[in-house]
C-alpha cells in the first residue's frame, strides 16, 4: 500500500473515535463490587474471606489485583476516572488489535477493516470489569506466541511467562485459557510429526487442498513455556484459586441463569454469522488453504461462543487475527504479497470522516446516560433505607441483578454478581444462588431460613405480584422500578401457600 504512514496514523484516530464513542458510560454490577472489593483488601488483606453479605462465606478473591487498581482510581478520581480508565483501556485494546494484525498479517487495509468491526463488536462487553485486561493480554499472548515461532528469540517466551503471571494475579478464573491458546499450536506440531513418522497420506481433496498442517521446531520453545507456565500459578496470595476456579464453575448451575454465560443463538448475533461469511466463502470459493493452527483455533473459539455468549468477544478480539490471515492469503494464491486494497489519501479521509461523525453520534446516545442506570439499581430506595430504616437491625433479601449496587452502598446482602460465591463448591455451605434463582417458589422458606426482615425486588417480576397480595408482607416504598417490602410474620402461611 502506497501512504503507509498516512492510513497508519488515520487508522489509529478512527480507532480512538470508536473506542471513545461507543464505549458505555452506565457501569455494570462487577464494577460495584470490585470498588469495595479493592478498598476492603488495602483494609483487611487478601483474608480469603467474604466481608458483604450476612452468610459469612469464604471468598477466593479471584481477581484482587485489578479490584486494588479500580478501587485507587474510584478513590482519586471517582465513577469520571473509572469511565476515562476503561476508554483508556479500550483504546489500547483496539489499537492493539490493529498492529497485531498489521505486523503478523502484513495487510494494511484488510487489518482495519477487521480490526474496527472487532472493535465495535466487543464494545458491548466493554466496561471496567478484569476481562477488559484479560482481552489485551490474551492478544497479546497470541503475537508473542506467533513471534516465538518466527523468530525463535526467547524474549517472546519471557514476555509469556509474565503474561501469566499477570492474569493469575488480575483475572485468575480466566487463567486456564492462557494454556488453551496454546494448544492449537502444539497440536499442529504433533500431527506433523506423527504424519512425517508414519508417512500417512490423506486421501481426501478437500483435506489435501485445503488444509496446511507445518512442522515448526519451534514448538518446542512453546512446549517448554507451557510447562514453566504450570507453576507460575502459586505465585498469587490467593492459594490454588488459579487451578481451581475453572473446576468449580462448571461443577455450579450459574451459566443457566446469567444471560452472558447462556448460549448462542446464532440468528440473533449479526456478528458471529459475518464472521461465518467471512471464513466460509474464501474457503469454499477460492483456492486459498488455511493452517492447521487457524483452523482449530477458529473452531474452539467459535465452539465457545456458542456455548457462551461472553465468548463472542474472545472471538471479536483473538479470532479477528486467525480471520484477517485467512483473507490476506487469498492474496498468496497468485503471488507473494497479502491481499490488500490502495486506499488513496482522499480516500482514508473520506473515511475517517465517516468514522468520526459515527462515533459522534454514539457518544451523544451514551454521554446521556448516567454512571449510576436508576432503572437498573434501586438508588432513590437505598436512600430510603438509610434515612427512614435501622440499617444495623434489617436483614435484607434484594435481587441477583442490583445486589452488588447495595455493596457499593455499604449494605449487606443477600446474594451480588459474584454469582460463584453463592454456590456450594465455592462456599461449601449451601446453594444460595440456586435459591435466589427461584425464589418464587421458595420464598417462605428462605425467608424464613435466612430471618429476613425486608425484601427489596424489581416491580415487574412475579415475586412482588405475590408479596403484593399477601397480608403477611407490607409495602413501605415504591417507585417506578423498585418495591421495599417489610415482612410482617406469619411465614408457615407462606409455606403452606408454596406447598
Amino acid at each position: 500500500m502506497k501512504n503507509k504512514k498516512f492510513f497508519t496514523i488515520t487508522s489509529i484516530i478512527m480507532i480512538i473515535a470508536i473506542c471513545i464513542g461507543f464505549t458505555i458510560k452506565s457501569f455494570q454490577n462487577d464494577t460495584f463490587y470490585t470498588i469495595k472489593v479493592g478498598e476492603s483488601i488495602l483494609e483487611n488483606g487478601i483474608d480469603m474471606i467474604d466481608h458483604f453479605s450476612y452468610h459469612n462465606l469464604p471468598y477466593t478473591y479471584p481477581h484482587w489485583l485489578y479490584d486494588v487498581g479500580i478501587y485507587k482510581i474510584y478513590d482519586l478520581f471517582g465513577f469520571e476516572g473509572l469511565y476515562i480508565n476503561t476508554i483508556i483501556t479500550f483504546i489500547a485494546l483496539g489499537i492493539l488489535l490493529f498492529f497485531v494484525n498489521i505486523k503478523l498479517n502484513k495487510s494494511y487495509f484488510v487489518s482495519l477493516f477487521f480490526s474496527v468491526l472487532g472493535t465495535i463488536m466487543v464494545a458491548n462487553f466493554i466496561t471496567a470489569r478484569a476481562q477488559l485486561i484479560s482481552y489485551i493480554l490474551f492478544l497479546l499472548e497470541i503475537y508473542f506466541i506467533e513471534r516465538l515461532l518466527t523468530s525463535s528469540k526467547k524474549r517472546y517466551g519471557i514476555y509469556m511467562l509474565l503474561i501469566c503471571l499477570l492474569i493469575a494475579n488480575l483475572h485468575a478464573a480466566v487463567w486456564p485459557l492462557y494454556f488453551i491458546l496454546m494448544m492449537p499450536y502444539i497440536l499442529e506440531f504433533i500431527v506433523a510429526k506423527i504424519k512425517k513418522k508414519t508417512k500417512i497420506k490423506s486421501n481426501s481433496k478437500i483435506l489435501n487442498n485445503k488444509l496446511v498442517v507445518e512442522e515448526n521446531n519451534n514448538v518446542k520453545f512453546l512446549l517448554i513455556i507451557f510447562a514453566i507456565s504450570l507453576f507460575i500459578g502459586l505465585l498469587t496470595p490467593i492459594g490454588d484459586t488459579p487451578y481451581t476456579y475453572f473446576i468449580k464453575i462448571l461443577q455450579g448451575d450459574t451459566q443457566e441463569y446469567i444471560q452472558e454465560h447462556k448460549p448462542l443463538v446464532l440468528i440473533e448475533n449479526y456478528f458471529v454469522i459475518g464472521y461465518l461469511v467471512f471464513l466460509l466463502v474464501p474457503l469454499i470459493f477460492t483456492k486459498v488453504k488455511i493452517k492447521l493452527t487457524d483452523l482449530a483455533m477458529i473452531g474452539g473459539l467459535l465452539l465457545m461462543s456458542f456455548i457462551s455468549l461472553r465468548h463472542v468477544a474472545l472471538l471479536a478480539v483473538i479470532g479477528i487475527f486467525y480471520l484477517v490471515r485467512l483473507i490476506c492469503n487469498i492474496g498468496k494464491i497468485n503471488s507473494k504479497e497479502p491481499l490488500d486494497l490502495d486506499v488513496p489519501i482522499l480516500g482514508s479521509i473520506v473515511l475517517l470522516a465517516t468514522i468520526i461523525i459515527i462515533s459522534i453520534l454514539v457518544y451523544n446516545i451514551n454521554s446521556q446516560k448516567d454512571y449510576i442506570d436508576t432503572s437498573v439499581y434501586p438508588v432513590d430506595l437505598v436512600d430510603y433505607i438509610y434515612e427512614e430504616l435501622d440499617v444495623d437491625n434489617i436483614k435484607l433479601y434484594n435481587e441477583y441483578d442490583f445486589g452488588s449496587y447495595l455493596i457499593y452502598r455499604d449494605l449487606p446482602v443477600f446474594i451480588d454478581s459474584r454469582s460463584d460465591l453463592y454456590t456450594k463448591p465455592f462456599n461449601g455451605k449451601t446453594d444460595i444462588f440456586d435459591e435466589c434463582m427461584n425464589i418464587t417458589t421458595n420464598y417462605g422458606r428462605i425467608f424464613q431460613k435466612y430471618d429476613i426482615t425486608h425484601i427489596l425486588i424489581y416491580k415487574n417480576t412475579y415475586l412482588n405480584q405475590i408479596l403484593t397480595a399477601s397480608p403477611n408482607y407490607k409495602l413501605i416504598k415504591k417507585d417506578d422500578y423498585f418495591a421495599l417490602f417489610e415482612y410482617l410474620g406469619n411465614t408457615e402461611e407462606d409455606i403452606e401457600e408454596e406447598e
